[in-house]
């Protein structure tokens, strides 16, 4: 996730296009049907800065995806406004499936009172929308503190927030930042998230896997999906290094969606890469893409 934000349209992209992105992916033996399909959606600011609400709400209903994700629009909203784009989003037949925008970082000493002040407001804007999931980044690390001191007071601020979204039925979501993105960032790998949630303990406490982020910082994305599959409820997908679209970077999202659908994952996935041109056929590809790669499993492992 970056912190930003973009817009949208409705039905009426040709199957050549979609038929042609399709063609490229090797047929893998068909899997046993029998787990639910995941959702998909698009995090709105990567649509761009300047596109229009009501225009984001278009390209991605458009697209045919059912949700979209937001990250602070809404903090200049009254509750007026925020009912009324309530009853947008649902016009356009989507749902909000996560959002973030609290700005005070979890992970910033000194600053928990901020943080769960924060929260709040956008747990009640998170109400309004009909959204379940709160995204929530680390902030920095604190220099003059040994990192198990700085994520046992992470874990601490974690369970008082944890303890404020329950009230209201939400799930919290930690997302890891890369740190070619933000050099400062406290939480910058899923692995380093997984031992912050067995410090915190709480049902609604999960990660949020970006396969761009991890990528950038780790690699070795295969692995790590399976050691945590059941931690993960949010998958963010961009290819690596320059945010493209899955296939225009170094991941083979082919292996990657195969993988999630051997593991049985059927939670939500979300778009969050930079789409050239016109965002629909592109938008379009990459749901095909996964939903065709996910269905199948591979007769042979290997490596993304």
């Amino acid at each position: 996730m970056r912190i930003g934000h973009f817009p949208v349209s409705r039905r009426m992209l040709g199957r050549m296009a979609i038929g042609a992105s399709m063609a490229s992916f090797t047929p893998f033996p068909a899997r046993a049907a029998s787990a639910p399909a995941p959702r998909f959606s698009v995090m709105a600011w990567a649509l761009g800065h300047d596109i229009p609400f009501e225009r984001q709400l278009g390209i991605i209903s458009q697209a045919g995806y059912q949700g979209i994700e937001l990250t602070g629009e809404f903090r200049n909203w009254t509750k007026a406004e925020t009912r009324e784009a309530a009853s947008r989003i649902r016009g356009h037949g989507l749902v909000v499936d996560a959002m973030a925008g609290v700005r005070t970082g979890f992970a910033k000493i000194g600053e928990t009172a901020q943080f769960l002040t924060e929260l709040s407001q956008v747990i009640e804007s998170a109400v309004t929308l009909e959204c379940g999931r709160v995204i929530l980044v680390s902030g920095p690390v604190a220099p003059d503190m040994a990192p198990a001191e700085q994520q046992s007071r992470v874990a601490q601020a974690l369970q008082k927030a944890a303890e404020l979204a329950a009230a209201a039925s939400i799930e919290l979501v930690i997302e890891p930042i890369d740190r070619f993105e933000n050099p400062t960032c406290f939480l910058t790998g899923a692995r380093q998230a997984k031992a912050i949630l067995q410090q915190v303990n709480k049902p609604n406490v999960k990660i949020l896997f970006d396969i761009f982020h991890e990528q950038r910082a780790y690699g070795n994305v295969l692995e790590t999906l399976e050691l945590l599959i059941k931690d993960i409820s949010l998958i963010h997908i961009a290819d690596s290094p320059r945010r493209g679209a899955p296939g225009t970077g170094e991941l083979n999202f082919r292996r990657v969606y195969s993988e999630l659908g051997r593991l049985g994952y059927h939670d939500w996935i979300a778009m969050e890469f930079y789409p050239e041109g016109d965002p629909v056929p592109p938008l379009v590809t990459a749901r095909h893409q996964a939903i065709e790669a996910m269905s199948r499993q591979p007769t042979l492992g290997t490596g993304a």
